[in-house]
């Protein structure tokens, strides 16, 4: 049996030409491509081409980065631990609390250090919205909500004396009697 390459046209016998796993077309050695994952044989148009390795995927182990659209293979993808899409390697982030992988999207530095943390493990400063770990994250003595060191006064007595272990926010900070 004949048969003839869709790509080329050239004629090879059934031993020397392959079809295309998506859409049947006989393909000689030539015009064929084999999925990095599973090795499906696949024509020019039912490849997709990993943007990380450059290598071939068929269209059920490519996918498509939430974060920058880029097509990735199986081997260059996982899932966002936030919103459970796709994200490729180079923008996956693991969050240093609970070492889940996040698309950066998803996860954000505090402000004060640059710890890389998902929004169940960072905090937040009521006064200026800044991300926060919980090193950072300072309770406000009054009225408990957290704040940024830039948010939140420290009585100098206090402090010095140790009867304190927090500040105030802008809310609750009144001026000090000691020493009026």
């Amino acid at each position: 049996h004949i048969r003839e390459c869709t790509a080329c046209s050239d004629q090879y016998c059934d031993d020397h030409i392959a079809v295309c796993h998506e859409c049947g077309d006989p393909l000689c050695p030539t015009h064929t491509e084999a999925c990095g994952t599973c090795d499906s044989i696949m024509c020019g148009s039912h490849t997709t081409t990993c943007a990380i390795c450059g290598g071939p995927s068929c269209e059920d182990h490519a996918a498509r980065c939430h974060e920058c659209s880029e097509v990735v293979c199986a081997t260059h993808h996982v899932d966002c631990a936030g919103c459970l899409g796709t994200i490729c390697v180079d923008h996956a982030q693991a969050c240093a609390s609970c070492d889940d992988l996040f698309g950066e999207s998803h996860i954000d530095g505090c402000s004060v250090c640059g710890t890389q943390l998902c929004q169940s493990h960072r905090e937040t400063c009521t006064t200026c919205g800044e991300s926060l770990c919980a090193e950072h994250a300072i309770a406000c003595q009054q009225g408990g909500e957290l704040h940024c060191a830039d948010h939140l006064r420290l009585c100098g007595v206090c402090t010095n004396d140790g009867t304190t272990q927090g500040g105030l926010c802008e809310h609750h900070r009144t001026a000090c009697a000691v020493g009026d």
